[in-house]
């Protein structure tokens, strides 16, 4: 078997894997700024509209929207390298 296959069978394997990549989210995100995690908690785990979030910060929710964009995107990268 590969490697690969191995990944998709094994459950030891996705633990550590699920791990890993869960130790990496929680470094990319003790370096974000203040402002960006409470973007985060505001929006994905207390259910904010971008509305809501935009009012509270002062700013449109189109702004909103880009900064997220922007923020999950680069997230994403930093997953990935």
């Amino acid at each position: 078997t590969t490697a690969q296959q191995l990944a998709f069978t094994d459950p030891t394997w996705n633990a550590v894997l699920k791990n890993l990549c869960f130790k990496k989210l929680q470094m990319i995100i003790a370096e974000l700024t203040d402002n960006e995690r409470l973007l985060i908690r505001r929006y994905f785990f207390e259910k904010r509209t971008m509305k809501q979030i935009g009012e509270e910060f002062g700013i449109s929710k189109m702004a909103i929207s880009k900064q997220l964009k922007k923020l999950l995107s680069q997230m994403r990268r930093l997953m990935e390298t």
